[in-house]
């Protein structure tokens, strides 16, 4: 930016840009490669029980301590500020199972706000709050504990609501992650105003991929900046017990998030269900692919070495040939040339790991 603009912007003052100055490459950052770009509104929503906060804990924590988050890069610990505004005590018991589960018991940078506030009417209260800690994310925990006493439906409340996120926003050029619930007659969007879907650069959906199941699905379903992912990925909850008693002397427990090889959808969304022949040769593949595995993050496969065990396992070979690309496609794998696939081990899709 040219020292006049910068003193026009500091001054208050409108400037018109010529084409040329208007023209120039977009400088694109990620806080969390393919998830979270610089200065965005994330918007991640999922039915009560469906592991939304588990999963944003998770991958707040991954961010604050600079390591990556189920395939997804991060380059460096990003500060990251908590509001919790609901569910303190469980969530400082799963912080501490966090801190255990992947022995970081070093001071991260990370801070939290644990009371429910009206962001529209406290904005700059929050602003000072945050200001000497600089963060690069903030996580809004929920909607509903820092909307304030209007209505979620009104497009006037969710618009303050809105306004006040962006001037949190821009107040540090930080990204905004909020956390929401679903509505009560349709599971596949968010409650309330569509403006808040308007204002939102990514849209993550989280649900359970079976009733009471420990798998949950992670998808993000519509984005300004990056793509949308063709397929979930897989995340498990592992109950674990930590340190801490209850008044009564029992272990404390709770639930970490892993990564999982297993299949998931999201209920109503996405591509068309796998068939049963697909599922098996995507099985075929990771067995073959874990078996082969050498440390590094992609198993390359011949076509020939699969065809020869999916053929073993009572696969018609027209079946097999006609899977390779829709499935690439999906991100289960990438195509090498005609013969060969390559296969991502952690269980992320294929597609997701470059971003």
């Amino acid at each position: 930016m040219q020292q006049s603009e910068q003193a026009d912007k500091q001054q208050g003052k409108l400037r018109l840009l010529t084409l040329d100055e208007f023209i120039t490459q977009p400088k694109v950052a990620y806080h969390i490669r393919g998830l979270i770009p610089a200065g965005a509104i994330v918007l991640v929503f999922g039915a009560p029980k469906s592991g939304k906060t588990f999963v944003v804990c998770d991958l707040a924590m991954h961010a604050a301590h600079g390591i990556d988050w189920h395939g997804r890069k991060i380059t460096a610990p990003l500060r990251v500020v908590f509001l919790a505004g609901e569910g303190i005590n469980g969530l400082r018991v799963r912080l501490r199972a966090w801190q255990h589960a992947h022995k970081c018991r070093e001071e991260a940078t990370f801070r939290l706000l644990p009371e429910p506030l009206s962001l529209p009417d406290r904005t700059k209260e929050a602003i000072a709050a945050l200001r000497a800690f600089k963060p690069d994310l903030v996580v809004v925990d929920t909607l509903n504990a820092f909307f304030g006493t209007g209505d979620e439906n009104s497009t006037q409340d969710m618009s303050l609501f809105i306004a006040a996120v962006r001037q949190l926003r821009d107040a540090f050029g930080c990204s905004i992650l909020v956390i929401h619930h679903t509505g009560l007659s349709d599971s596949g969007r968010e409650r309330g105003s569509s403006v808040l879907r308007g204002a939102a650069d990514v849209i993550v959906q989280v649900a359970r991929s079976k009733p009471d199941s420990d798998l949950i699905a992670f998808q993000v379903i519509q984005a300004r900046d990056l793509e949308p992912w063709e397929t979930p990925i897989a995340l498990r909850l592992d109950p674990v017990e930590i340190d801490w008693t209850d008044e009564g002397g029992d272990a404390l427990q709770t639930c970490i998030v892993q990564a999982s090889n297993q299949l998931v959808t999201i209920p109503g969304r996405g591509s068309k269900p796998l068939g049963d022949r697909q599922q098996q040769l995507i099985e075929i593949v990771r067995e073959l692919a874990t078996q082969k595995a050498s440390g590094n993050r992609d198993a390359v496969l011949t076509k020939a070495e699969v065809t020869k065990i999916a053929l073993g396992r009572g696969m018609r070979k027209q079946t097999i040939s006609s899977a390779w690309r829709p499935l690439a496609v999906r991100g289960y794998w990438r195509l090498v040339g005609t013969s060969s696939i390559s296969v991502p081990l952690n269980g992320a899709p294929h597609h997701l790991h470059d971003r």
